[in-house]
């Protein structure tokens, strides 16, 4: 379910890993751009989010 891979156009999200604990859940993904010189750019990030009510109530990247 979580492991998809997801693309419009010249740009794609990938997610990984996912770990879930109570009211908060992680995520990896890698955002990759290809851009319209040719240039590929990938962002690494980890996703942090707190849940209440079946609701985002904060959301933090961590990228590398």
């Amino acid at each position: 379910l979580f492991n998809r891979n997801f693309q419009r156009g010249t740009v794609s999200y990938t997610i990984g890993a996912v770990a879930i604990s109570g009211s908060t859940s992680f995520y990896d993904s890698v955002l990759t751009v290809k851009l319209k010189n040719g240039q590929t750019i990938s962002l690494e990030q980890v996703v942090k989010t707190d849940w209440q009510d079946g609701k985002i109530v904060k959301e933090r990247y961590y990228h590398s």
